[in-house]
This record gives C-alpha cells, sequence and structure tokens, in this order.
C-alpha cells in the first residue's frame, strides 16, 4: 500500500506538477490501508460487529461522502453529498430528486457523477471520495469500462483529472450517515437544495442538524480534546513551577 502510494505520488508529481509532500503521503499510505484491511475483514466470532465512524481526511484535503437510495413506494431515486475538510467542517452538501426510480449501483454511480464536479466547484483540489458502494469502488480502482456502468465510470475518471490528487474509498454505511440522511431528506421533502460555507439558507440548518444528530466521528473528536485537555495541563503546570 505505500510502495502504491508513493508510486502514484511520484506520477503526480512527474506529470501533473501536483505531488503531496512525503508526511501526506505517508498518512494517506496508512489510511489506505486501514480502509482496506476494514473493508476486507469479515468476523465470524458471534461479538457484535463494531460499529463504523467517519474521520476528518487530512490537512489540505476534502473528504466527498456520497450516498443513493429510492423511495418506499420505488417511484423515485435521490442522491446526496457532502464535502468537509481536516476539522469536520462542512464546505458544501446537495441533495437531488431523480426523475426516476434506479438500481442501487446506478443510483451511487450518479451520486457520483455529480459529487465529482460539486467537490471542483467548491474549490476541493485534493479529493477522498467514500461511499458504501464496494463493487463500484472496485470497477473504478481497477479501471472497468465493461457492464452497463461503462461510460459512467470512463466520465467519473476523466472528471477526477482536474484533481491534483483523487481517491475512492470503501466507507460502511455506519460511517456513510451524513450522505445517508441527505439523501432521506430529499425522500421526505421531494425538493432538489444545494448549500455551500459561504451561502445561507434553509438548507444550511438542515445540514448542521443532521451533523449535530450524529456521532459518527465522537471517537475522534474525544481523543483531540483528551489532546487539547492534557497540553492546557502542562501549560498550567509549567506555569505554577516556574
Amino acid at each position: 500500500m505505500a510502495a502504491w502510494t508513493i508510486w502514484g505520488n511520484r506520477n503526480n508529481a512527474i506529470h501533473n506538477d501536483a505531488g503531496c509532500p512525503p508526511t501526506q503521503a505517508w498518512e494517506i499510505a496508512k489510511r489506505s490501508l486501514i480502509d482496506f484491511n476494514t473493508s476486507c475483514s469479515h468476523d465470524h466470532s458471534s461479538h457484535p460487529a463494531v460499529r463504523t465512524y467517519w474521520s476528518p481526511p487530512p490537512l489540505g484535503f476534502h473528504k466527498i461522502n456520497v450516498d443513493g437510495t429510492t423511495t418506499n413506494d420505488g417511484e423515485h431515486s435521490s442522491i446526496g453529498v457532502i464535502i468537509r475538510d481536516h476539522i469536520g467542517a462542512t464546505i458544501g452538501a446537495f441533495n437531488k430528486l431523480l426523475p426516476s426510480a434506479f438500481p442501487a449501483t446506478v443510483i451511487e454511480a450518479f451520486a457520483l457523477h455529480q459529487g465529482v464536479p460539486f467537490a471542483v466547484e467548491m474549490g476541493t483540489s485534493r479529493a477522498i471520495f467514500e461511499f458504501d458502494a464496494f463493487d463500484l469502488i472496485q470497477a473504478l480502482n481497477s479501471n472497468e469500462n465493461g457492464g452497463e456502468l461503462g461510460h459512467s465510470l470512463q466520465d467519473i475518471r476523466s472528471l477526477t483529472h482536474v484533481f491534483n490528487w483523487s481517491s475512492f474509498r470503501h466507507l460502511k454505511r455506519d460511517g456513510n450517515r451524513a450522505a445517508h440522511k441527505l439523501v432521506r431528506e430529499t425522500k421526505f421533502s421531494m425538493v432538489n437544495s444545494i448549500w455551500s460555507k459561504d451561502s445561507s439558507g434553509g438548507f444550511g440548518h438542515i445540514v448542521n442538524g443532521i451533523l449535530s444528530s450524529l456521532d459518527e466521528f465522537s471517537n475522534w473528536q474525544i481523543r483531540h480534546l483528551k489532546r487539547d485537555f492534557n497540553k492546557v495541563a502542562h501549560e498550567l503546570a509549567s506555569s505554577v513551577a516556574e
């Protein structure tokens, strides 16, 4: 995994003049290995499955989570996209109701197809796309072009060439709940919405409400709170000693 990341970063530096620093390349390699092991692991014991949490990307990167589903009556499909930075702040989000119902993989592919240009519009240069359609991610990462999604896969890869760096990663449904709730919001409201950090309006309150209702990166927040607390405690102890 490390060699693959170094090789990809080298190619970006040579051909696109867009390589990332070694520390970021190492962080990407570690995260990719964790994602791979998580995706390939199968727990056959009687212990309950460990819950998956969303985690923020490295500094200078954005994570774009996408999802799609079909209404309970089977009449419409809908998609959702949310972009967040290294501190978990939302950069942009949108949801969209589709005119008909489509198979799950087709919906996910369409969500990604819409999410890539949206990420470009939001100013993303280093993009990590996460979603729970494992077969679609395998097809994208293996350069497959066949089947009913062949043209869509080609279009998605072509669109990502504008980024300095990009990757597609599998994330279980538990970790992708923000995008999933955006999709559900469309199912209930039957209205298309778009929001960015520089805009205002009711949809922004919906996005913030969705994120505040989730504990998907609570473990990450707890670690950082403990780190900050220990740092402050150390500084206080040092000032007292002086």
